[in-house]
């Protein structure tokens, strides 16, 4: 009875233990939840915004803002457009790594005292005034109709970064200045703002269905206490989800818009602003190192391209029933028909249809500009060739040149106690089941009297017209300098009895037929069949030198055994 009392007691001290963590939690999580909650004007993102239009936005970054005019592009001739697409280019290239900006585009209700500045005709003391003012009224009525009561403000607004507002003063009125320059080029009539335009623009923005006038000057913050978002605050900010908004008794609704480049036309921020609502469309640029914005649009381009391939890929639903099923199931149709089916036709000698799906089972495809030949982190080739590792592995070793292995087989197994044969596992036991199928090679090689022919050691032609697969530029394997280079064609062919064979024909056939050849294999204790040819298998360099290490360290444990 005490043991099943002192369980219980655990048991309930766990649970009321739980609870309290549990409570706690709540607590620091309401707690957090306090915190968060900020004020109307703690809400607005700027720090001091000075009688010269200088903001401290944030820590160390000052602003500054400049209001332009359209320049009727739209309507202007081709050349004329090209003139000013260029001329708008230069004045985005004059913005570097160090400044940030913004283009702002401002559609919002105002007073008809802006209507009547924008169409202001000034009297000239002539027999012409009441013309004038007629005219004047009768643009008026028909700006504010026509627009909704909508005046559309564009403006552009720089920041930098600086330790205080001595330094960044200077600073920002030399690009302000450079600003206005390519403005006065453009064409665009441009003015920069001070302090109390700023700001307006502000309470116009928080106060959209306020219809009273902006009533500020610095002169009153003294006199009231007051700061300057004070007077362009709203009467309350209202942020319950992700997109929308309340500022006061205006509800509102944030966008973010992404386009991809081949979607975007010169129309569309006028489409944009043709919306007779209030709308504003912030563009946000950032210049960046030009190393760092040609990686950028690569990746973009790759991002896309990725995602087109991914789209591509869909076209092959089941399992793959041959080879062309299986390299557009892994690459898309656009690169199996550009770098596949043309040159794997001409490597094999058969149509993309006949042949087995596993040969290209794990075709590779690199999102790189990187224009090695293989993935592999670390790549070469010995310093003096193939030619000069195989001597010297050789070296003190009896060697048979221009001798046939298999008429002799006896008399020369008997030179060692294991044989390494890397011939073709069927001649081996005489084609006792049938011959395996090759594909063999041909070359053509030619002296050129150039001293760099291609510029690349290998180069692989993928398309079906060259009849050739590929052409080796020798000099390139050893950074060679000789003032002639030797090329070599090669050719896929093929495979007759007597010629060398070089790639096995894995299809479901062949292999079939090797299994049978390796059961034959594995009864001849003395003989290790290794390579391309002894084990019918296609290897690169590398897969054959891990191979032959491989082999030599299971022969090494089995003579310790």
């Amino acid at each position: 009875m005490r043991k099943k009392k002192n369980k219980k007691t655990v048991a309930d001290t766990g649970y009321k233990k739980v609870d309290r963590n549990e409570k706690k939690k709540k607590e620091k999580q309401e707690e957090k939840r306090r915190q968060k909650k900020l004020s109307v004007q703690q809400s607005i993102a700027y720090k001091e915004m000075g009688r010269d239009g200088i903001c401290r936005v944030q820590g160390k970054t000052y602003s500054k803002c400049i209001r332009f005019y359209d320049i009727n592009y739209q309507l202007a001739q081709n050349e004329d457009k090209n003139a000013i697409f260029e001329n708008w280019c230069d004045f985005l290239n004059y913005f570097d790594a160090s400044i940030h900006f913004q283009l702002s585009f401002i559609n919002h209700k105002s007073s008809m005292k802006e209507f009547e500045q924008v169409i202001r005709i000034r009297p000239q003391d002539d027999a012409f005034d009441d013309v004038r003012m007629e005219y004047a009224k009768m643009l008026k009525q028909q700006l504010a109709k026509g627009n909704n009561g909508l005046v559309k403000s564009k403006y552009i607004t720089f920041s930098i970064e600086a330790d205080n507002i001595r330094e960044a003063k200077p600073k920002l009125e030399r690009i302000e200045s450079d600003i206005l320059n390519n403005f006065k080029i453009l064409g665009v009539p441009a003015y920069p703002l001070n302090g109390v335009e700023r700001l307006q623009i502000l309470y116009e923005t928080f106060n959209p269905d306020n219809m009273t006038d902006f009533q500020f000057d610095y002169g009153s913050m003294i006199r009231t206490g007051l700061n300057t978002k004070d007077y362009v605050a709203p009467t309350s900010f209202v942020f319950k989800d992700r997109n929308t908004f309340r500022m006061g008794n205006t509800i509102g609704a944030v966008s973010y818009l992404q386009i991809l480049a081949p979607e975007l036309t010169d129309k569309m921020l006028a489409e944009f602003l043709d919306i007779d609502k209030n709308l504003i469309v912030n563009l946000h640029v950032q210049s960046v190192d030009q190393m760092k914005a040609i990686k950028l649009v690569k990746s973009k381009v790759t991002d896309i391209n990725r995602m087109k391939i991914e789209e591509q890929k869909k076209e092959i639903t089941g399992e793959p029933k041959n080879l062309e099923e299986q390299a557009i199931r892994l690459v898309g149709r656009d690169i199996f028909e550009k770098l596949v089916r043309g040159y794997t036709e001409k490597q094999w000698g058969r149509p993309c249809t006949e042949l087995p799906s596993f040969i290209i089972r794990r075709l590779p495809v690199r999102f790189t500009y990187d224009n090695n030949y293989f993935n592999a982190y670390h790549q070469g080739i010995p310093e003096d060739g193939y030619t000069a590792l195989v001597e010297r592995m050789l070296e003190g070793i009896p060697v048979h040149l221009h001798t046939d292995f298999l008429p002799r087989r006896e008399e020369l197994s008997t030179l060692a106690e294991r044989v390494l044969y890397t011939g073709p596992i069927d001649a081996y036991f005489d084609y006792r089941l049938g011959a395996l199928e090759y594909r063999s090679l041909r070359f053509e090689t030619e002296l050129l009297d150039t001293d760099n022919y291609q510029g690349n050691a290998v180069v692989n032609y993928t398309d079906a017209e060259t009849p050739y697969t590929r052409i080796i530029e020798h000099k390139h394997f050893v950074y060679g300098t000789q003032p002639k280079t030797v090329i070599t064609r090669e050719y896929s062919a093929e495979w007759r009895p007597g010629d060398e064979p070089y790639y096995p024909v894995n299809d479901g056939k062949n292999a079939a037929l090797y299994r049978a050849y390796r059961e034959l294999a594995q009864r001849e204790h003395r003989v290790i069949f290794g390579g391309r040819l002894g084990e019918y298998r296609y290897y690169d360099m590398d897969q054959v030198v891990r191979a032959a290490l491989d082999c030599a360290d299971r022969e090494k444990r089995c003579s310790t055994c």
